[in-house]
């Protein structure tokens, strides 16, 4: 069994001083934007014994953290706690030339809204899934390997993709969340051959599709905010499904000894 324990934090800060005429303005020393946040992490796994032909781990995390928003009102105070347990295993049966591999996960998020500069949010919002993978690996007698992989998963939205009221100074924008988003659920699949002489050339080419459905984005806005700082490209989170398709490839042949040929290559296609 193996047991890893992890604590984080993160202190962030943004400036906004400008100088088109003259000295700068007093002040430019206190961020516009600060906020501190603290994570704990922990996580545990076992590895179980071998059985016929099957072996695989158990396992299981917890994180909690806690944002504090000292300067603006970009993203709320919050508190978030999330749990999740999986269960992976996989068939061998060595020379059989078909591996088998397939995994389940649940995951569980609570997060607790509070104040967003001078005004009280005091929400609570909970998220729960489920996601999996299943893939197989066929060698097939000289030469040659193929893999199969199926998956899905998903995300829900982040604190700031809900609820960012603001300019981010960080990307000199105005952002505006949307608390109505739900979580994004991804379904994803790829194919990949490779090839290896065992002399002087190998290769592998890898094809993928891949589903999104409530996929988050920032959208731009027509019109920029103008505040007292001026005008700022406005973006509003929004949710729509997407497709991203497309393959990798890559390829190693020696001529001669210490001469190679190496070719890398993607093509991407989404909407």
């Amino acid at each position: 069994m193996h047991i890893q324990y992890a604590r984080q934090f993160n202190r962030r800060q943004e400036f906004d001083a400008h100088r088109p005429y003259g000295q700068l303005p007093e002040g430019t020393d206190d961020p516009d934007i600060e906020f501190e946040i603290t994570t704990h992490r922990g996580d545990v796994y076992w590895e179980h014994k071998s059985f016929g032909n099957w072996r695989g781990s158990i396992g299981a995390s917890v994180q909690s953290q806690v944002n504090t928003t000292d300067r603006g009102a970009l993203i709320p105070n919050y508190e978030s706690r999330s749990a999740g347990a999986y269960i992976i295993e996989r068939w061998k049966n060595y020379p059989f030339p078909l591996e088998f591999e397939a995994g389940l996960r649940y995951d569980y998020q609570w997060m607790d809204v509070g104040r967003q500069g001078t005004d009280t949010l005091d929400q609570q919002l909970n998220f729960n899934s489920f996601s999996g993978t299943a893939g197989a690996i066929y060698r097939f007698p000289r030469l040659l390997r193929l893999r199969l992989n199926f998956g899905t998963a998903w995300r829900p939205p982040h604190v700031n993709e809900l609820f960012s009221e603001g300019v981010h100074h960080g990307s000199a924008s105005y952002e505006k969340g949307n608390p109505d988003l739900v979580p994004e659920r991804a379904f994803n699949t790829s194919l990949t051959g490779e090839f290896n002489n065992e002399k002087n050339l190998s290769a592998t080419l890898t094809l993928y599709y891949n589903r999104i459905q409530n996929f988050i984005f920032a959208e731009p806005q027509d019109q920029p905010v103008l505040t007292i700082r001026g005008a700022f490209p406005a973006f509003d989170y929004k949710q729509a499904d997407a497709r991203i398709m497309g393959l990798d490839w890559s390829l190693d042949y020696e001529f001669v000894e210490r001469l190679h040929l190496e070719s890398r290559g993607a093509l991407l296609r989404s909407w």
